[in-house]
């Protein structure tokens, strides 16, 4: 196998911008810019019941990703585990969204957060 570009093209929220980091799970990644964008790619599981029967949503073109908690906060890093996503901002304060089943997200619940 030979590497490919990850899609920049108009249609792309990469086009015209340049990735400061990027990390990935075993079906998604998520890379943030200069300009403070999270975008994200890959496979999304938005529960518990679409990841036991295998229901999700491909995403195969990056996209910009909701910022939630994190809001105008400026990100520092981007860390991901197999199926969940972790942003430290620049505050010191940690930011998680995904699977949950066993308190992955750190929020003291079993909820699942998706973007």
């Amino acid at each position: 196998m030979s590497p490919v570009a990850v899609d920049n093209s108009v249609t792309s929220a990469l086009y015209g911008k340049s990735v400061v980091s990027v990390a990935c799970g075993y079906y998604q990644c998520v890379a943030f810019t200069p300009t403070n964008d999270l975008i994200h790619w890959g496979t999304v599981y938005k529960s518990i019941s679409d990841f036991s029967t295998g229901t999700s949503k491909t995403i195969s073109t990056p996209q910009l990703s909701p910022r939630g908690s994190i809001g105008s906060r400026l990100i520092s890093s981007v860390m991901m585990g197999s199926y969940h996503v972790l942003v430290l901002t620049s505050d010191r304060l940690l930011h998680a969204w995904g699977y949950n089943d066993i308190g992955q997200i750190g929020d003291s619940t079993l909820s699942m957060f998706y973007f």
